[in-house]
């Protein structure tokens, strides 16, 4: 029996990304105030514009039960085993949605995962379980081994500003409005509260993706060569840090697929413009 693989926006998943690993991505809501649009109806652009004009971070709404019925129901009729892997339960409540609308198809093979995560370390744990599934291994087999491996993803980002961070109240304001001032760059790493740490890895765009780079790929043995994950949010027109950091990465000729997306709406709400991130999984 065939496995569909089902996730949310806050993935980082791309429509493009979605079709060529047959990876259906259920929209978010994002409230900007005047009312709630799908992630899917709304430029990411304007939820960016959105933030600096009001100096916050917008909320983030879960998808309702009645959506997860709809789209259980449609691949239970296509006779397929379901994995939900789901943005962490802390962050939002498409978790608990989820495992509600699986109680009414008490006979379908229906796995939600709370991965804890979202952007780049959920992006990996789904496209690693759609993988799997285009090797047709069963429902259950995908999620014990993303279950057990949960650990082993991994990811960081690069950015030119904390600001947004401070928005969401998830970075120190005096971190902020401080360094802001010398035009740093920071790489920041999820804590297990949901808030960050940011660390200053320079003040030019070369030296802190040369730093960015060496921290993240010290140790390439220890990481699983099968795929990357690579997320960037919109470009700030300055300096792409982007192109620089791709081109780095497939000069180490180590990764057989390498997956680029542009970051949705919460991840671009949390770093701004010119931002991006690398997931993977270790060994």
């Amino acid at each position: 029996m065939r496995t569909k693989i089902i996730t949310d926006s806050m993935s980082d998943i791309t429509k493009d990304t979605a079709e060529a690993f047959d990876i259906e991505v259920i929209p978010v809501g994002v409230s900007l105030g005047s009312g709630v649009f799908a992630a899917n109806k709304l430029k990411v652009i304007d939820t960016i514009d959105w933030i600096e004009k009001n100096k916050k971070a917008p909320e983030f709404k879960g998808i309702d039960t009645n959506t997860f019925i709809k789209i259980f129901q449609k691949y239970i009729n296509e006779d397929m085993e379901i994995i939900y892997l789901s943005t962490g339960s802390s962050t939002i409540s498409n978790y608990d949605s989820a495992c509600h609308a699986s109680t009414h198809f008490p006979n379908a093979t229906i796995n939600i995962i709370d991965s804890r995560h979202s952007s780049g370390t959920l992006a990996m744990m789904v496209l690693t379980a759609a993988k799997m599934a285009q090797n047709n291994e069963s429902a259950n087999a995908i999620a014990i081994h993303i279950e057990r491996s949960a650990e082993k993803y991994k990811h960081y980002g690069l950015t030119n500003t904390v600001e947004f961070l401070n928005y969401a109240g998830m970075c120190p304001k005096i971190l902020s409005v401080g360094v802001n001032l010398l035009n740093a760059k920071f790489a920041i790493t999820l804590k297990e509260d949901n808030t960050f740490d940011a660390q200053i890895v320079g003040t030019s765009t070369k030296k802190a993706l040369a730093n960015y780079f060496s921290n993240i790929f010290k140790s390439l043995h220890t990481i699983d060569p099968k795929i990357l994950f690579i997320m960037h949010t919109i470009n700030d027109g300055d300096e792409n840090l982007f192109s620089e950091l791709y081109k780095k990465v497939e000069e180490l000729q180590y990764f057989e697929d390498i997956v680029v997306c542009e970051g949705d709406h919460r991840t671009s709400s949390l770093v701004g413009k010119g931002g991006l991130s690398v997931a993977y999984r270790l060994k």
